[in-house]
């Protein structure tokens, strides 16, 4: 039996116009459906069991941008810039640096290694200066590609650090971190976090997803981070049947590497940038799923009602859990809001 839950738009995937779309119920799994004149009818299911998809709600009043950018014309996302009706103002602002790596990964939804130039110093200067226009400073993440392959990062993040930037990050697989003295003169640069690609303690399942076994650099690159005093988010991209198993391990080495390691970011795989190909459902795992794995892998350590939709984002695209680890034990702490503001991001990273 199939029910409509509500109407709603997306887009084309192929042409990315604005088209008509429903989010239905089909045997206890809801999708997104939609039609393209052009292009025909797609649909993916986009949530799978507990907690209830119609209750995961999270009530708010809209935050909108203090200097918004971009004029009400096409409709979302067309507009996009921030417009005045962006419902959210910004919590962190991502800038991607290059589009160079030095990986080559299947699953990569910045499609790293493109062609197009890295942007000049200049350039990333007057995106700090627009930035902080818009509001900011805000909680800056460095992002790419693989952001260290760029021979002047450290001045990318001294120019943040020198603008008013006091929280600066980098999205990293963490190769060059590796070198101790590298790594310690980006910290100098004003470095403050990193938001490490670790998919898995196991090294050919990494491979898999990275084309090659990299754990030993990972490990390595959490000692530099405990020697320097950087706080480490480890970052999991979670496929089925590679490690969708190894949710609580990745949980249990984080514990196990606190303070240094403050949290885990699991990120169900999305199907777009580079991936190997085009995804039937039995591909994909949706949010509840994984939370779901991560209560049943840690025996009820971790309990379901202890996640709750995170504060700036949509409530049905993230979950969030905030834990005290006292005396070998995880103890749930509860937070009014749970929004990911300016200091949060701080205090989490």
């Amino acid at each position: 039996m199939t029910n409509v839950i509500r109407e709603t738009q997306s887009i084309c995937p192929v042409c990315l116009k604005t088209v008509e779309a429903k989010i239905i119920k089909r045997d206890r799994n809801l999708y997104l459906t939609k039609e393209c004149e052009e292009h025909g009818k797609f649909e993916a299911v986009i949530w799978r069991g507990e907690p209830n998809y119609e209750t995961w709600i999270r009530l708010k009043t809209p935050a909108y941008p203090k200097s918004p950018f971009t004029e009400v014309s096409k409709g979302c996302p067309h507009d996009c810039g921030l417009c005045r009706e962006h419902s959210q103002h910004t919590c962190t602002v991502l800038i991607e640096v290059t589009s160079r790596c030095n990986l080559n990964c299947e699953f990569c939804f910045a499609d790293a290694n493109g062609s197009e130039p890295d942007p000049k110093l200049e350039t990333i200067e007057m995106w700090y200066e627009r930035i902080i226009e818009a509001g900011g400073p805000y909680n800056l993440q460095i992002s790419g590609g693989e952001p260290t392959v760029r021979e002047d990062l450290h001045e990318v993040i001294s120019m943040a650090s020198n603008k008013g930037f006091n929280f600066v990050q980098i999205n990293t697989n963490g190769i060059k971190l590796t070198d101790y003295n590298y790594f310690k003169k980006l910290k100098e640069a004003g470095l403050k976090s990193i938001f490490l690609q670790f998919d898995d303690l196991n090294g050919a399942e990494i491979e898999k997803l990275r084309g090659r076994n990299i754990i030993e650099e990972k490990l390595k690159v959490i000692e530099n981070s405990a020697k320097l005093g950087i706080g480490v988010i480890l970052v999991c991209t979670v496929v089925p049947n590679i490690n969708d198993k190894s949710l609580w391990k990745l949980i249990e080495f984080g514990l196990e590497n606190a303070p240094t390691v403050r949290g885990v970011h699991f990120q169900p795989v999305s199907y777009f940038g580079r991936i190997p190909k085009i995804p039937e459902d039995a591909d994909r795992i949706t949010m509840p799923e994984v939370m779901s794995s991560i209560v049943e892998q840690s025996n009820n350590k971790i309990k379901l009602s202890d996640f709750g939709p995170s504060g700036c984002e949509n409530a049905r695209c993230s979950f969030h859990a905030n834990y005290a680890y006292v005396d070998n034990k995880l103890i749930a702490v509860s937070k009014k809001n749970n929004c990911c503001g300016v200091e949060d991001g701080k205090e989490g990273s």
